[in-house]
């Protein structure tokens, strides 16, 4: 029969003087063991008249328990020895290595002086130029990692390079706030014009009676451009007032108008219309005695000699007599 023992020690790969060691201090408790539970097998207990069978168990049960718990003690005293073994092991290769360092250490930097001191150059290097490129960083991308590396030369380069990036920044800054405050003057400056000319500004529009211009239309055009609309606006502000004002003279001579007149608003001229006073032109508030803006639905104000005015959109509606002797409202579509 193969001795377990023996294969377990074996399988665990130790010293032979491990091994053998095992060997000794275990084998007699195996030996022992095996003896006992040949002898178990043969006991078994079928009566309770069996009392020398019953005897003899409990005398196996004990010694096999005192083999076990001896086989314990040596394991425990074994492992002790291992642990301070162990320990032995590596204060004995510590004392090696703290001996072998500095020396190793030492001569390393003798083999490799000239290495050595290339490095300590190009470190205190690349600390100066990373300094001296502080001011210029957002400018100098990845060079900043291998600063040591370049010739005088190349960084002088780099350095100049990125001297004229930040100048080129702060000058495009500058013009760039200079543009922003030179528009914002030139919008004052026509709001200014507009406002002279009797327009207001209502809603993003500069608005005159029928006549109306976004902001944004203002301010499209060059300086050169403005000037030729600015003149173009006048003539239409005049053409208007000059129509009103023969609207109102016909009214007051009450004599009867054409249904159309035309004026020209951007480079699409729509037309003033003739709309009577009740819808679509306006409506009529039977609580308040008002009429309301059929654009925005506001109230309607007097402007004199019977003319209307919306107090939101300030679009002027002139009264007149038609044809038929109706009384009517022109207004701009």
């Amino acid at each position: 029969m193969e001795n377990q023992l023996l294969k377990v020690i074996t399988d665990s790969k130790v010293e032979q003087s491990t091994a053998l060691s095992l060997q000794n201090a275990f084998l007699p408790f195996y030996d022992n063991l095996l003896s006992w539970s040949e002898k178990a097998k043969t006991l078994v207990v079928t009566d309770a008249s069996q009392v020398r069978e019953m005897k003899m168990a409990r005398e196996g049960r004990l010694a096999l328990r005192d083999i076990r718990v001896a086989a314990n003690k040596k394991r425990i005293a074994l492992k002790e020895d291992s642990t301070r073994y162990g320990k032995a092991v590596q204060n004995v290769y510590n004392l090696i290595d703290d001996l072998c360092t500095p020396a190793e250490k030492h001569l390393e930097e003798q083999e490799k002086f000239v290495e050595i001191q290339e490095e300590n150059r190009k470190a205190e290097l690349k600390a100066i130029r990373t300094a001296e490129l502080a001011p210029y960083m957002e400018f100098s991308g990845c060079v900043i990692y291998s600063l040591g590396e370049y010739t005088e030369d190349e960084y002088q380069k780099i350095l100049s390079d990125c001297k004229e990036a930040l100048e080129n920044k702060i000058a495009e800054e500058a013009q760039a706030e200079l543009d922003r405050i030179a528009k914002e003057q030139e919008k004052v400056e026509r709001q200014s014009r507009m406002f002279e000319l009797g327009f207001k500004f209502v809603g993003g529009d500069f608005v005159y009676k029928g006549l109306h211009y976004r902001l944004w239309y203002i301010m499209n055009f060059s300086t050169e451009a403005f000037e030729a609309e600015f003149l173009d606006i006048i003539k239409r502000k005049e053409e208007l007032d000059l129509r009103i004002e023969q609207v109102i003279a016909i009214h007051k001579q009450n004599i009867p108008v054409v249904t159309e007149i035309n004026i020209p608003v951007f480079n699409n001229p729509p037309a003033i219309t003739v709309l009577k006073s009740s819808p679509p032109c306006a409506s009529y508030s039977k609580v308040n005695h008002s009429f309301h803006c059929f654009l925005c639905g506001a109230k309607l104000s007097e402007i004199g000699l019977g003319g209307l005015e919306c107090d939101d959109c300030l679009t002027a509606f002139i009264p007149f007599l038609d044809e038929v002797g109706n009384q009517c409202l022109a207004s701009q579509k």
